[in-house]
C-alpha cells in the first residue's frame, strides 16, 4: 500500500488551504452563544463531555459567538458554556448519532460563574445544517424492534425511499449478495455502499453483504445505524444509491454485558399457505428449528482512557424450505401429452392437432433414466394437472445453516488530543440447500467467511482543526457448489471427468417451465476470494462561519474468482415433446482443460472538498466537490482478451487491461437548509448532487472468466426443426471434442473508454418539529440516471427484411461463407452477451414521514412513499431478480425496453413503534407480572412490483441464448391483466378469477408473435403480488438485582398470517402461466420466537 501514499500526500498539498473531515462514524455539536439581549458573545469556553467514557473536548466561541466541536464519537453528551461575568449553563440529554450535526445554542445570563444552570433537553431534531436526506436508527430502536433473523441490514428497509426487491427476487447467491436486496430512491440494488465504522464492507457482489446464511449478525454490537438516501455530502461517494453506515459499540467507564438466547420451533408456528391441505400441503407446519445465542461484554481497561467491547453470536437452524417445481405427470412420463405441450416442436411429427389431449411421443430410451428423476406431483383439487401435461410438486426439504460471529473493539485515549480505536470482526457460516431451486437430484452447499478490520487515529491539532486517519483490511471468502444427492444420478455425466450437469427447458440455465431444470446449477462451482485494502485521511477546519472538510481515500481491490458456467455441461430441450424424443436444441460445455480462475485488480481513488457555510443563524449553504476514479481493470496473470469488432475472426489478447474506464467523475454537491422562523423548528431544505456507480468486478467478473483463447464455452445448437433432422447426440456430444468444434459463446465489454453510470439527484424538503421530539417531513425526491449498464445479444442471426430466419444447421457452411441464410453476423462465434453503458432511468417520488425519538417512552416512525421509476433495464442478471430477463429484447433498439423499473413499487407505507405500556399496580406481585411491558411493531404495506411476460423460448430466432422474447398483446386486452376474470382460451376456462395464486394474470391476453419477429408487449407491464406484513414483539424486564436485569421477549413475525406470494410463472404460454407455487420466503406462516436476555 505504500505506493498509494503519494496520492494522499499530493491531494493534501493540492487542497491544503482548506482542511476538512469525514463524518461517516462520528458527529458534531455546533451552535451560537448569546446574552439575554440577543447579542453574540465571543470567547465563551464550550466543553462537551461524553457521559459514558468521561472524555471531554473544549473549544472557544469566535467573534460571532459561534462554535463547532467536530469528530465526536457517538453517544450521550452534556455541553457546558462558561465565561466570567455570566452564569455557567449546562445542556444535558444531547444524544449524538452517526453523522449528526446537533445544534446547541446558549443564552447566558449575567451572574456568578459558580452559579450553574442545567437544562435537560435534546437539541432540535430538524436537520438545520444540511440538505442531505438521511435516516437514523438509534441504539434503542436496534435493540427493541422485532428484527426477523436479528440481522442489522434489515433496518434499512424501515427507512423512507428504500424498497426491497419484490416478489420475483432471485435466491440468495454470492454472485449478487446474500443479504436482503433493496433499492434506494431509484438506484439499482447493487448501487448501495455499506460502511462499518467508516470503512467499506461491500463484497464481490457489491450487494448487501452477507454470508451463506444471508444474515449480518452482531446486532448487539451495533451502536448506531444510519442510511443516507439522497444528496449525501461530498465525503460520501462510490455509488449512486444509499450509504448504509453502522458504528460498532465501544466500552465505557462501567462494566456492562449481556447474554441472550432466542428460540424458534415449528410447534409455535402456523402452517404456511402451501403447508395447508387445500393448497397441496400435509396440513402440518414445515420443520423449523432456530437457535440464536451469544453475549456481549465491555468496560474500562483504564478508566477515562482505555476501553474494550466484544460480542459473540451463534446461529443454528434447520428450516423446511418450500419448493414447487413444475414436473411431468404420470401420463407425460409415459409419452402421452396434450397439444399444448408443443411449444416449438412440430406437433405434426406426432400426428397431434389443436384440442388433442393425448398425443403419443415415444420416449427415447436414453431419456428414460433422466425422466424418472423427476418428482411425482402432488395432485389435489387446487393443484390439478396443467394443460401442458405438467403439475407441481410441493415439498419442504430441510435446509441446514450454521453460523458463528464475533467482534472485538478497543478504544484508547493516547493523549488529551489524540485517540484511536481498533476493531476486528469474524463471521463463518455454512448452508446446505437440498433440492436447490426445485432440482430433483442435487443439493447446493455454500461456505463463507468474512473478516473486517479497521484502525483509526483522530488527532486534535487545534480546537478548530481535527485530523483523522484510518486503515482497513477486509477479506471475504465465498464458495458454492452443487453435489448430486440422488444415487440414481451419481453415475450420469455429460463431460468426461465431471458429474451430472444440467438439463434445461426452453432456454439454457435454471429453467422453471415448461419443466423445472434437472441436475445441478449450471453456474456451479463459483468461488470468490475478495480482498479490500483501504486507507484515508480526513481533516476538519472551522473558521468563522465556514466549516471546511477535505479528505482523500484509496481502496485497492483484489478479487480472485472462479466463475465459469456449464463446466459440467448443459443440455437444453425446446419443450416436453422434444425432451421425450431425446432431441436437444443445444449443448453447452467448455473444451477439456479449460481453467476459469482469474485474479482481477482495480484501485479506486477519491478526494473531496466541502464547505458548510453558515450565512446566518437560519441559513446554511452546503457546497462540495468530489472526484473519484478507478483504474482500468486487469488480470494479474495477463489472461485478458476482447472481441474488438463484431466481424473479427478471433478475440484479441489485451496487454494492459480488459477495457478503459473514463476518469472524469467529478461530483458537485449543492444544497441549503433555511430555518423559516427563529424557533429553529421549521426548516426548508433543497439539494442537488451528481453521483457515479463504478465499474467494479461484480459487473464484469463473469465476463472476464469466459474470454477465448483462455476459456470458452462451446455451443452445439439446433433449431426446433433441425433438432430432429440433424440431432445433437445425448447424453454425450462428441461434436465438442472431435472434428471442427462448434463456435464459442461468451460475453464482453465494449472497446474504447467507458463512461460510468451517472445519477443526478435532487430534493426539496420541509421539516417541522410538531411536538417535543417529533418531526414531520414532506419531501419531493427526483433523479435522472444515465450510462447504466445493460446486456444484450451482439451476434444475432442476420435478419432478412427485418425478420430473423431459423438458424442454419450448417455451421461450417456459415463459417466458409457458402451458406448465408440463418447464419450469425459473425459465424465464428455463437451467442455473444455483451454490455453497453447507454441505459437511462428516471425516478420521482413524494415522501411523508413522521418521526418521534426519545431515550424512553413512546417512540415511532411512520412514512409513506408514492413513487414512479422508469428505466430500460433494472438488473444485470436474473440472479438479482427474476422479474425481467438477463438481456434486453432488442439490443439495437433500447427504446423497446423502456418501461417500469422492476422495483417500481408505487405505494410503500412502513410504520414502526416502540411503546412502554404505562401500567402501575399497587400490589407488588401483580405489578411484577403485568407491569413493565413494552410492545414493539413493524408494518410493511407495499403494492406489487412489475414483471415481464415472456414467450418462454427464442421465438424471434435472433439467437439470444437468454431468450428474452415477449409475446404480442391481443387487441382489447390490458397489458396488466391481473383484475377481474379471464376471457377464456385453450387451457383456461372463461370466468376464472384473476389475481389469485391459481391464475394471477390472464394468459388469454397474449398470443405468439410471428416466427422471426419480436412481440409488441412492452417490458414490465404485469404487476406482481404486493407485500403486506406486520411483525410484533413484547418484552418484560425483571430486576434480578440492582445491577442485573432479565428480559423476557416474545416476537411474532407475520402476525396477520399473510401469504407473501412469489411472482407467478412468467411464460405466458406455459400450462402453468400465471400460477404461483411458492412464497417469497419459507417458512411462510405466522412465526413465533421466544427470547431471554440477561443484562448487567
Amino acid at each position: 500500500m505504500s505506493r498509494y501514499l503519494p496520492v494522499l500526500l499530493i491531494t493534501a498539498i493540492f487542497l491544503g488551504g482548506h482542511p476538512a473531515s469525514v463524518q461517516v462514524s462520528t458527529a458534531t455539536i455546533a451552535g451560537v452563544v448569546q446574552d439575554a439581549s440577543g447579542a453574540v458573545i465571543p470567547g465563551v469556553s464550550i466543553t462537551a463531555k461524553n457521559g459514558e467514557t468521561g472524555l471531554t473536548r473544549t473549544v472557544t466561541t469566535d467573534e460571532g459567538g459561534r462554535y463547532t466541536i467536530p469528530e465526536l464519537i457517538v453517544g450521550s453528551y452534556e455541553v457546558e458554556a462558561q465565561l466570567p461575568g455570566f452564569q455557567t449553563e449546562v445542556r444535558s440529554g444531547i444524544t449524538l448519532s452517526v453523522g449528526r450535526n446537533a445544534v446547541v445554542n446558549f443564552a447566558l445570563t449575567v451572574g456568578q460563574l459558580s452559579d450553574k444552570v442545567t437544562i435537560t433537553a435534546e437539541a432540535p431534531l430538524v436537520e438545520s445544517t444540511t440538505a442531505a436526506m438521511s435516516s437514523l436508527v438509534d441504539e434503542r430502536t436496534i435493540r427493541d424492534l422485532p428484527l426477523n433473523g436479528r440481522s442489522w441490514d434489515n433496518l434499512a428497509l424501515l427507512q423512507p425511499g428504500v424498497v426491497s426487491v419484490g416478489a420475483g427476487q432471485g435466491s440468495p447467491a454470492f454472485d449478487f449478495g446474500t443479504g436482503v436486496r433493496f433499492n434506494v430512491n431509484g438506484s439499482r440494488a447493487y448501487a448501495n455502499s455499506f460502511l462499518l465504522d467508516g470503512t467499506d464492507i461491500n463484497d464481490h457482489a457489491n450487494g448487501t453483504p452477507g454470508g451463506s446464511a444471508g444474515t449480518n449478525l452482531g446486532v448487539d454490537g451495533v451502536q448506531e445505524f444510519k442510511i443516507n438516501t439522497l444528496v449525501s455530502p461530498a465525503e460520501f461517494g462510490r455509488s449512486t444509491g444509499g450509504v448504509i453506515s453502522a458504528v460498532t459499540r465501544s466500552g465505557t467507564n462501567d462494566f456492562h454485558g449481556a447474554g441472550f438466547e432466542f428460540l424458534r420451533n415449528n410447534a409455535l408456528d402456523s402452517p404456511g399457505y402451501f403447508d395447508q391441505v387445500n393448497h397441496g400441503g400435509t396440513g402440518s407446519v414445515a420443520p423449523y428449528r432456530r437457535n440464536q445465542f451469544g453475549g456481549a461484554f465491555g468496560g474500562p481497561i483504564k478508566k477515562d482512557k482505555t476501553f474494550f467491547f466484544g460480542t459473540y453470536e451463534g446461529l443454528r437452524q434447520g428450516s423446511g424450505t418450500t419448493i414447487g417445481p413444475q414436473v411431468p405427470t404420470a401420463l407425460t412420463k409415459q409419452g402421452i401429452v396434450p397439444y399444448k405441450a408443443f411449444q416449438g416442436t412440430d406437433p405434426n411429427l406426432f400426428n397431434c392437432h389443436p384440442g388433442d389431449t393425448a398425443c403419443t411421443v415415444p420416449v427415447d430410451p436414453a431419456i428414460r433414466p433422466y425422466l424418472d428423476l423427476f418428482q411425482t406431483p402432488n395432485l389435489f383439487p387446487t393443484n390439478p394437472p396443467l394443460a401442458d401435461g405438467t403439475a407441481f410438486f410441493i415439498a419442504a426439504p430441510l435446509q441446514v445453516t450454521h453460523e458463528n460471529y464475533f467482534m472485538n473493539r478497543v478504544d484508547h485515549q493516547i493523549t488529551d488530543k489524540m485517540r484511536m480505536f481498533a476493531r476486528y470482526s469474524f463471521d463463518s457460516d455454512t448452508n446446505v440447500i437440498p433440492n436447490f431451486n426445485g432440482s430433483a437430484s442435487a443439493n447446493e452447499q455454500d461456505v463463507a467467511k468474512r473478516q473486517y478490520s479497521t484502525i483509526q487515529f483522530t488527532n486534535i491539532l487545534r480546537p478548530t482543526l481535527v485530523n483523522s486517519f484510518r486503515f482497513a483490511y477486509n477479506r471475504t471468502y465465498q464458495n458454492f457448489d452443487d453435489v448430486v444427492a440422488d444415487p440414481r444420478a451419481q453415475t450420469f455425466s455429460f463431460v468426461p471427468g465431471e458429474h451430472f450437469g444440467t438439463i434445461s427447458f426452453g432456454g439454457q440455465g435454471l429453467s422453471t417451465q415448461p419443466l423445472n431444470f434437472l441436475g445441478i446449477d449450471n453456474g456451479a462451482p463459483r468461488v470468490y476470494w475478495y480482498n479490500l485494502y483501504q486507507e484515508g485521511d480526513d481533516l476538519t477546519y472551522v473558521k468563522g462561519r465556514h466549516s471546511f472538510k477535505m479528505g482523500a481515500d484509496v481502496r485497492r481491490i483484489q478479487d480472485n474468482i472462479i466463475s465459469t458456467g456449464n463446466t459440467r455441461g448443459d443440455y437444453t430441450f425446446q419443450d416436453i415433446p422434444g425432451f421425450l424424443a431425446g432431441k436437444p436444441i443445444r449443448f453447452d460445455a467448455p473444451p477439456p482443460g479449460s481453467n476459469g480462475y482469474r485474479g482481477l485488480r482495480e484501485t479506486m481513488i477519491g478526494t473531496y472538498l466541502q464547505d458548510d457555510f453558515k450565512v446566518n443563524q437560519r441559513l446554511t449553504i452546503n457546497l462540495g466537490l468530489r472526484y473519484e476514479a478507478v483504474t482500468n481493470p486487469n488480470e494479474v496473470n495477463g489472461k485478458m482478451a476482447n472481441l474488438l469488432h463484431i466481424t473479427d475472426p478471433a478475440t484479441t489478447v489485451s496487454k494492459d487491461s480488459f477495457f478503459s474506464i473514463a476518469k472524469k467523475d467529478f461530483q458537485p454537491r449543492l444544497g441549503f437548509a433555511w430555518g423559516l422562523n427563529g424557533s429553529g423548528k421549521t426548516v426548508l431544505r433543497a439539494g442537488f448532487g451528481i453521483f457515479h456507480d463504478h465499474i467494479l468486478p461484480f459487473s464484469y467478473g463473469n465476463f472476464s472468466t469466459g474470454y477465448p483463447p483462455f476459456f470458452s464455452t462451446l455451443s452445439d445448437t439446433r433449431s426446433a426443426t433441425t433438432a430432429f433432422t440433424n440431432p445433437i447426440p445425448f447424453p454425450n456430444d462428441p461434436n465438442l471434442t472431435s472434428g471442427t468444434p462448434p463456435p464459442a459463446q461468451f460475453g464482453g465489454f465494449p472497446i474504447g473508454t467507458i463512461k460510468e453510470a451517472t445519477k443526478n439527484s435532487y430534493n426539496l424538503t420541509v421539516q417541522q418539529q410538531v411536538m417535543n421530539n417529533t418531526v414531520l417531513e414532506l419531501a419531493y425526491i427526483g433523479s435522472e440516471s444515465h450510462h447504466l449498464q445493460r446486456n444484450g445479444e451482439w451476434n444475432p442471426i442476420a435478419p432478412i427484411g427485418g425478420v430473423f430466419p431459423s438458424a442454419s444447421p450448417d455451421i461450417n457452411g456459415c463459417r466458409a461463407g457458402t451458406v448465408i441464410i440463418g447464419c450469425r453476423i459473425n459465424p465464428n462465434f455463437a451467442s455473444l452477451t455483451v454490455a453497453r453503458f447507454d441505459a437511462n432511468a428516471n425516478y420521482n417520488a413524494m415522501q411523508v414521514a413522521l418521526k418521534r425519538k426519545g431515550a424512553s417512552g413512546l417512540q415511532y416512525q411512520v412514512f409513506y412513499t408514492y413513487s414512479k421509476s422508469i428505466d430500460t433495464k433494472s438488473t444485470l442478471a436474473g440472479g438479482e431478480s427474476r422479474q425481467e430477463p438477463n438481456t434486453v429484447m432488442d439490443f439495437l433498439n433500447p427504446s423497446r425496453d423502456r418501461g417500469r423499473s422492476s422495483f417500481d413499487a408505487r405505494h410503500n407505507f412502513v410504520p414502526t413503534i416502540t411503546y412502554p405500556i404505562p401500567l402501575r399496580f399497587q400490589q407488588k406481585a401483580l405489578g411484577a407480572i403485568l407491569g413493565g411491558w413494552t410492545v414493539n411493531g413493524i408494518g410493511t404495506f407495499r403494492t406489487g412490483e412489475p414483471f415481464t411476460g415472456r414467450v418462454g423460448n427464442n421465438r424471434s430466432n435472433n439467437g439470444d441464448r437468454w431468450f428474452p422474447d415477449r409475446p404480442n398483446l391481443n387487441p382489447g386486452f390490458s397489458n396488466d391483466p391481473t383484475h377481474g376474470v379471464s376471457a377464456g382460451c385453450a387451457g383456461v376456462a372463461a370466468g376464472t378469477p384473476l389475481g389469485t395464486p391459481q391464475l394471477w394474470y390472464d394468459p388469454c391476453a397474449f398470443s405468439r408473435p410471428a416466427a422471426g419477429t419480436y412481440g409488441n408487449l412492452a417490458r414490465n407491464t404485469i404487476t406482481g403480488p404486493g407485500f403486506y406484513n406486520v411483525d410484533f414483539s413484547a418484552d418484560k424486564i425483571f430486576k434480578a438485582s440492582e445491577q442485573v436485569n432479565v428480559q423476557f421477549r416474545a416476537e411474532i413475525f407475520n402476525l396477520l398470517d399473510q401469504a407473501h406470494f412469489y411472482a407467478p410463472v412468467f411464460n405466458v404460454f406455459s400450462g402453468s402461466a400465471g400460477h404461483i407455487s411458492r412464497l417469497v420466503s419459507s417458512p411462510g406462516g405466522r412465526l413465533t420466537q421466544l427470547g431471554l436476555k440477561v443484562t448487567f
